[in-house]
């Protein structure tokens, strides 16, 4: 009886390796922001709360699923595939929001919320990207 599945993985691997180099050659063209939310999309806030929203987006890349949390609150987001995120029943007054992106350290956006308004950050920025570690099989600081 033949093992047919590690033939597959063997094709898909060789055919990884062979796209490399093809791959690292290409110029670099710096991501484009995703298409904004449109508005009704984004819900009317309460009179006694606001709605934050915006995009997270690292330079070399795309923001997908990025999680979002509003310290100090119980409200947060996981951003969509092209990095878009909206907060809703957020209390008014200065927060401060974690961005989490898999991949890269921790950072904290700031704004002020006013009740009954949508306050938009725009670009979002994580933190530092990881480097990988050939040493610990995975990734370091």
């Amino acid at each position: 009886m033949a093992r047919r599945s590690g033939h597959r993985w063997n094709l898909l691997l060789l055919g990884t390796l062979a796209a490399g180099p093809v791959l690292a050659g290409c110029s670099h063209v710096p991501p484009q922001p995703p298409e904004p939310l449109p508005a009704s999309a984004i819900p009317i806030p309460p009179p006694d709360a606001g709605t934050i929203t915006g995009y997270v987006q690292p330079d070399d890349g795309d923001g997908g699923y990025a999680n979002l949390i509003v310290l100090g609150t119980r409200r947060g987001s996981q951003a969509d595939g092209q990095g878009r995120f909206v907060i809703t029943l957020v209390p008014p007054g200065p927060r401060q929001i974690r961005v989490a992106l898999q991949g890269y350290e921790l950072s904290t956006a700031f704004c002020v919320v006013e009740a009954g308004k949508v306050v938009d950050l725009g670009k979002v920025i994580p933190g530092k990207k990881f480097k990988e570690n050939p040493d610990l099989k995975g990734w370091s600081r």
